[in-house]
Formats: C-alpha cells, structure tokens, sequence
C-alpha cells in the first residue's frame, strides 16, 4: 500500500530517483513489484545513498501528472507507475463535498471525474516513454488523506505489465503500452470509506488479488495471460490492505494473507494468519 518511506512522491508530483538506487537494483534482478524482487523491500548487494535532496544524489526529475501512492517498479531501463488525475468534470446530480454528511477524518466522495493513468519512464533520463488513460469514472467513495485511488502497486513479469486500480478495474498491458485485457472485479465498500490498497501478487501465471472490506470479503486468483478466475474463496474477515505473500514451503505454494477483526479475532487477539494453497 502506502508504506515504502512514506515518500509523497506522485503527490508532490515529482519522481526522484537516487544516483546509486536504480543501477543498484538491476545488479541482481529487476524490482518488478511491490516490495521489490523478495518482497521484503531489501535490495542486499545495494550501497544506496543516505542523504539526498532535489539537488544532491539526484541523477534525474521530472514532473508526474496527477496523484499516486503506489510505489514505482523498474524492469529493464523502463520504470513503470500508476496516477489519477481529478478532471474538474463535475456531475451535477452528485452532492458537493462541502454539503455532504460530515465523516471520519473529513472524508467526503468525490462528484467528479478521474482519469487512472498508466505512465512508462525512461530509467536513464526519466523521459516518458508512454502513457494510457486505463479508465475514467468518479470513483464510488473517497479515501483517507493519505491515500488515494492510484495505491496498489503495478507488477510485471518482464511480458506483461498488470495494474490494478481497486472498484475501477484491472488493466493488463505488454510494456510498450498495448492493452491485452481488462477486467472490472466489481465495486466494494471500505470501512470509513478509507479507501483500496492492496497490491496484486504474480507468481508465474497466476495473478493473486485480495479484497478485504466491509461487505463480503474475497481472495481471487486470476490467469495472468487473460483475467479469467482461476478459482474464488469467500472470506471472513472486514477491511485490509495488506499485501498476501506467495511462499513456498515443504513442496507446497501457499498464498499467505492477514485477517483484520472482527470475524478473524478478538480484541485480545486481532488478528490471524491465513494461508490458502495456490497449486
């Protein structure tokens, strides 16, 4: 979701990429999802910068329409990464923010539309190399200030490159830009509309996609080369944004998952482990 150095990097609309960083990266293999090629967010043979600012150990930075808290991945010499842009095109039979019911944390749902963006950079110069409108819609809720509705990190297996924008839809792309497929999951509903963040989990030709919430939560794996579900399981669990893990252990592949209260715990207890196998 939105942990990786807690960096607003779309936000503030700049893309910072350290001298050392990125070279570093591709020593040992791409960084080509979420929390990087072990998952864990440890690049091990790196010796990346400590300080930096606008001006020092910066090789490049460019501007990034939009907002986006996802974190970018790199295959190759293309850095690939998810943004939505507010279009200012108001629906009129939707309430303003401003006359809507107050809600946790200021929320409010937004009345216009959004374009979700796919954006392609050049890893050298950060020149972009190509972009596409994934989507336009005015989402169905809001979200939490520090989060919004580009927070699920892209994947690709160096083939295809998959991105998922939560209730708006899964988009699956080759990395020169081309639409393979699409698919809408259906629209779910946060708890204090906090928004979606969950991440999607490839593993050879299986794409993993959770969705704890507050209706009917589910676990879904998905043929990657043409969204078709492979097989579904109901949940009993309410809202999350954690990312499953795919590990293998004693011969077996198992999905590894969370599970936030109150159907999965106490509140001595708030939580378990869950694990489902994937083949």
């Amino acid at each position: 979701m939105i942990g990786f150095l807690k960096i607003k990097t779309i936000s503030l609309r700049l893309i910072l990429i350290g001298l050392t960083f990125c070279e570093i990266i591709a020593s040992k293999r791409d960084w080509h999802h979420w929390r990087g090629p072990d998952t864990n967010g440890v690049a091990p043979s790196s010796n990346p910068p400590t300080h930096w600012s606008e001006k020092k150990n910066i090789r490049w930075k460019v501007p990034v329409d939009g907002a986006g808290a996802s974190t970018p991945i790199i295959w190759k010499d293309k850095i690939f990464l998810l943004s939505v842009v507010d279009t200012g095109k108001v629906d009129p039979s939707l309430p303003r923010p401003e006359d809507q019911p107050k809600r946790v944390f200021d929320i409010t749902h937004p009345n216009t539309e959004f374009k979700f963006l796919v954006l392609c950079l050049d890893r050298k110069t950060g020149k972009e190399l190509w972009r596409r409108v994934a989507t336009r819609l005015i989402p169905h809720e809001g979200t939490h200030r520090d989060n919004n509705f580009a927070s699920a990190s892209p994947t690709t297996d160096g083939e295809l490159l998959y991105c998922w924008f939560g209730s708006a839809g899964l988009f699956c792309y080759d990395l020169e830009g081309n639409k393979i497929w699409e698919r809408n999951l259906g629209e779910v509903k946060i708890g204090a509309s906090l928004g979606e963040g969950c991440s999607p989990v490839l593993y050879k030709h299986k794409l993993v996609i959770l969705r704890d919430n507050r209706g009917q939560s589910t676990i879904q794996v998905l043929n990657a080369k043409n969204g078709e579900t492979i097989w579904m399981k109901k949940r009993s669990t309410r809202n999350g944004w954690a990312t499953p893990a795919v590990v293998e252990h004693e011969g077996k592949v198992q999905i590894i998952t969370t599970a936030s209260r109150p159907d999965a715990g106490s509140r001595k207890t708030p939580g378990k482990v869950i694990s489902y196998d994937l083949e």
